[in-house]
């Protein structure tokens, strides 16, 4: 049943999302649960796996991410026929406490792209980026050059970097074709990303073979993609 487990995550889930699934698995419902033979596994059982996750501090957004898992693996077995029922499906998880943050100014913003642009940060880019457009962190992490048109003002958003456990730093491609778009660049952020570009070479020459090239528009000091 484990290698059952193993395969289906692997073939449905995406690196960072295997190991998140896996860590759910192995460390909350396998030790709380992993006695309890499959077929007898009753929604009572499942409540008290809520229980004991609650007991232990989990918040109960957390609560929810394991039964959200739990129903998953439970619906593959049902397909399998090695269960007649999902015994999760009768059971809902916690409610949420949605605590309210207090948005960033627009005035936070602009202190933040201030001192990183006199301290000569070199992320200043970086930063400039993800305020005017929006984008997300890896997005902007996973970036290249040959993704940029500044002459026409844009760029195209298609991968983006994530980080796994296993294989390391990865850039993929995006999960939706939502995810994939374009982005118009107003002027400022053209001029902020040609200075980049600028600096990017001059660094690169100078550092000569220890600057490994890969193309990334905010690589780290050595070119590879930022850890």
């Amino acid at each position: 049943m484990s290698g059952e487990r193993e395969e289906h995550i692997s073939v449905n889930a995406r690196p960072r999302t295997q190991e998140r699934y896996q860590s759910i698995i192995d460390n909350h419902i396998i030790p709380r649960l992993g006695q309890v033979q499959l077929s007898k596994l009753t929604p009572a059982d499942v409540k008290s796996l809520h229980s004991a996750l609650l007991e232990c501090g989990m918040a109960a957004a957390g609560v929810e991410l394991v039964h959200t898992v739990l129903s998953g693996a439970l619906k593959h077995a049902f397909r399998l026929e090695l269960i007649w029922r999902n015994p999760a499906v009768a059971i809902k998880p916690p409610k949420r406490v949605r605590g309210e943050l207090p948005p960033t100014t627009v005035q936070d913003v602009l202190r933040i792209l201030q001192r990183a642009r006199v301290s000569g940060h070199y992320l200043y880019a970086a930063i400039h980026l993800l305020a005017f457009t929006g984008v997300r962190r890896g997005e902007a992490l996973g970036l290249m050059w040959s993704d940029i048109d500044l002459d026409a003002g844009r760029f195209m958003i298609n991968k983006s970097l994530i980080r796994t456990q296993k294989a390391g730093i990865i850039i993929q491609p995006t999960k939706t074709d939502l995810s994939r778009r374009r982005i118009d660049l107003d002027p400022d952020t053209i001029e902020v990303l040609r200075a980049h570009r600028v600096k990017q070479v001059e660094h690169r020459l100078k550092l000569g073979e220890a600057y490994e090239d890969r193309g990334l528009v905010f690589p780290d000091e050595l070119g590879r993609a930022l850890n």
